[in-house]
């Protein structure tokens, strides 16, 4: 009887787990490299770095598939669409206690996910690393731009070490988002963070009537 009970605890619990590992997929669709949506179901991580690759079922029946970036267009689960892209990424260390003194950017090429939150005639791409650094892009015919923006230290004339600034992204936007007569008066406002460069392209949009 006891043996019987244990068995069928296990079974239950053995079930819970199941239904938790797949309560992670989510419907969504990929985009592959000919250019054909496939709908389907995502394994949604609610990722808190962009993901390094995905695992893809057409049912819920059906076994998974992983792919990585470089081998889809694009995307979409739960209202959050990723784009397969080779890129520049910028490898300067950004935590205050650990920068260089170059205001040089140090780029290496990686093919990942960008996020895309704002997708039209001019686009602004995410991408937040496996070591939390966030970076911009911007698209232009089927061409990624980085927007950089990097921290520095320098020493004053009395030695101590100040914190400078590169931001190079402004100067960047300025040309990208050129219609809008305004936009030097708002990028000088404007910050290297998701919320401001939202609003940035947010701004453009309403600018241009696009």
């Amino acid at each position: 009887m006891c043996k019987v009970f244990l068995l069928a605890a296990l079974c239950t619990i053995a079930t819970v787990f199941n239904c938790m590992a797949q309560a992670h997929y989510q419907p969504g669709y990929i985009v592959d490299l000919k250019g054909d949506t496939i709908r389907g179901m995502i394994d949604y991580k609610r990722w808190d770095r962009n993901p390094r690759k995905i695992e893809f079922k057409n049912s819920a029946a059906s076994s998974s598939s992983e792919f990585h970036p470089i081998q889809l267009k694009s995307f979409s689960v739960a209202h959050e669409i990723y784009e397969g892209a080779i890129v520049e990424v910028e490898e300067s260390p950004y935590k205050l206690n650990a920068l260089d003194t170059c205001p040089t950017p140090i780029y290496a090429r990686d093919t990942v996910f960008l996020q895309s939150l704002i997708r039209g005639e001019k686009s602004l791409l995410f991408l937040k690393d496996q070591i939390a650094k966030r970076q911009f892009y911007t698209k232009e015919n089927n061409s990624y731009k980085h927007l950089l923006y990097k921290q520095y230290t320098s020493k004053t004339k009395e030695s101590s070490k100040v914190v400078r600034e590169n931001n190079e992204y402004k100067g960047v936007l300025a040309l990208y988002l050129k219609d809008c007569p305004s936009m030097q008066e708002k990028l000088r406002r404007t910050t290297y963070t998701l919320a401001s460069l939202t609003k940035v392209f947010e701004y453009y949009y309403e600018c241009t009537g696009t």
